[in-house]
């Protein structure tokens, strides 16, 4: 049985809380100020706090900063009458789970408090991130343990003692740069420098004198001797990345400074001897390019003494969790901030994406998580904020199978639709689909979103969209041709329309009691649950209570 603690100083709200959820597995603690709240949540650890920002002795905020210290697994969900932006943003930078604002609906609130026992099973089964993030600036290099990995360290430890020349090949952002400089620091050269070029950022008119320098007036505007990086290099290393990318003359250079240890500069006239190791790299196949005449055959043969296949992430996606750990640790001292692990659901959305940037790209989207962030758990929302709009509360949805039948169904549907000219397919199927379940919920939104796989937010738009409004249960629906997007008549109803809207606490209620609602009706709200209904004129333009809902306060 889940534990909620219910911090609120308005006993009404407390005791509509119980038996809003009184026999669906909930037992519950209560706090009527921030001290109470404190004291309660330290001694019985629940699984979900909610509580309100405002309260005696001690602020909702105030109490909250204390509890995330002492229990920072534990969700907190922050509720208020006085719902401003800042309150909003001050609730979310201090790590609280969710915010919402008072009058809310029942099952808004059941909702809520659902994904939050949720987020905490979540949680409790992530990657810890434990020692490692509290390291003030851990040192980038090479990390990993797969199989794949361990061929790279092997082919590494090979080739770190000599000058032999080395290719390194790899898809982008897998690495190759580390694994360069690591070569490098496991050399007798590890004393010099190391220095990494792109030779596709340095300009094909340029890329000569840079790597080779020049004299004085060489060309116009070479005022003055320069070195070039080749010799600047000396004693060192020199990363030659995105080799594919040199002109044919360079090239030629090139392949005469790895034979002879020689440079000439532009505009020299005696060659200058250059101690400098080189390794290339590409995310081209060079012997594709060979055959294509990008690049000389002569070239690649001297470069491809010993070659490094550097593997793509999706190959080695047992190394995934201590990528993130690393750079949650990295850029975590980067911002002054510390978390204590990583939830489940976001490791097992990291390990089923595809990451065509590789390792690069793990590290921008880690790096967000971070910047992002709030609370001692890095969640999926952290990682990928598209998961909540696309998949309702950002997890991943399994593939469903679709039952006999259905698809024969949609076929008869979408050729029933496309005899009607100027008729779009996509926006038609969603309309019917959206105001189905909104009707078949009785315009509950959060009811029509769960099935639909959309968030609230999203329904909600979806349904000014294409102006989806509840329908009394006579009513035929209406053509499903969508129609421009514009916001749905209040009075499109019609006066009189019944709205079933169920009875709550008098004291607890969002809308102000109608003409159609009598004082007697009122004072028995108190002996009811939410589960007795009751009918209510809505008179046309009147806002009254949510369709489908009931709200508390």
């Amino acid at each position: 049985m889940s534990r909620i603690l219910i911090a609120d100083d308005d006993d009404n709200l407390r005791y509509s809380f119980r038996r809003m959820l009184e026999g669906k597995g909930f037992s519950f603690i209560e706090a009527s100020d921030g001290r109470e709240a404190i004291a309660q949540a330290k001694q019985e650890r629940p699984d979900v706090i909610v509580m309100d920002v405002r309260m005696p002795v001690l602020s909702g905020l105030e109490a909250f900063e204390e509890i995330k210290r002492a229990l920072p697994e534990v969700p907190v969900i922050i509720m208020t009458a006085y719902g401003t932006t800042e309150t909003a943003i001050e609730a979310m930078k201090r790590g609280a789970f969710d915010y919402i604002v008072k009058p809310f609906e029942v099952e808004e609130m059941r909702a809520l408090i659902s994904r939050a026992l949720e987020r905490g099973q979540d949680e409790a089964q992530g990657l810890d991130l434990g020692r490692p993030a509290q390291e003030p600036h851990p040192r980038p290099g090479l990390i990993g343990s797969s199989r794949a990995m361990q061929r790279v360290y092997k082919a590494v430890g090979h080739v770190a003692g000599s000058d032999v020349a080395v290719l390194l090949l790899g898809e982008t952002g897998t690495g190759k740069e580390l694994v360069a400089r690591t070569i490098h620091e496991h050399s007798p050269r590890q004393g010099g420098p190391f220095l990494a070029i792109n030779c596709a950022a340095i300009p094909e008119t340029l890329i000569e004198g840079e790597l080779f320098g020049h004299e004085r007036g060489a060309y116009t505007g070479a005022e003055q001797r320069k070195i070039g990086l080749l010799q600047s290099a000396a004693g060192g290393t020199v990363l030659l990345d995105e080799i594919s990318e040199m002109p044919p003359s360079a090239q030629a250079k090139l392949l005469r400074f790895l034979q002879e240890g020689e440079i000439l500069m532009l505009g020299g006239e005696r060659p200058v001897h250059v101690d400098t190791r080189v390794i290339a790299a590409s995310n081209r196949e060079l012997g594709a390019e060979v055959a294509r005449g990008q690049f000389r055959d002569d070239l690649f043969y001297r470069l491809n003494v010993v070659s490094i296949i550097v593997p793509p992430l999706r190959e080695r996606l047992d190394d995934l969790e201590a990528l993130v750990a690393h750079f949650v640790c990295r850029f975590g001292a980067e911002h002054g901030k510390s978390f204590a692990r990583v939830s489940g659901r976001a490791i097992a959305l990291l390990k089923a994406r595809r990451w065509p940037g590789n390792v690069r790209e793990l590290m921008h989207v880690t790096r967000r998580a971070v910047i992002v962030g709030h609370g001692p758990v890095l969640l999926p929302a952290h990682f990928f904020p598209e998961t909540l709009d696309d998949l309702g509360d950002g997890t991943a949805q399994p593939d469903l199978e679709v039952p006999s039948g259905a698809e024969q169904l949609l076929r008869q549907l979408v050729d029933l639709l496309r005899a009607r000219p100027g008729v779009r397919l996509l926006p038609t199927l969603e309309r019917l689909a959206i105001d189905y379940v909104y009707q078949q919920a009785g315009g509950n939104q959060v009811q029509a979103a769960r099935p639909l796989g959309i968030t609230r937010n999203t329904l909600r738009s979806r349904l000014e969209k294409y102006d989806i409004g509840l329908r009394p249960a006579e009513e035929p629906p209406r053509d499903p041709i969508p129609r421009p997007a514009g916001r749905a008549s209040s009075a499109a109803a019609g006066p009189g329309v019944v709205v079933l809207t169920p009875h709550v606490l008098p004291q607890t209620e969002l809308a102000r009691p109608s003409a159609g609602v009598s004082r007697d009706d009122r004072q028995s709200h108190r002996r009811h649950t939410d589960d007795r209904w009751t009918a209510r004129a809505r008179r046309p333009g009147s806002r009254g209570v949510r369709e489908g809902g009931c709200r508390l306060r």
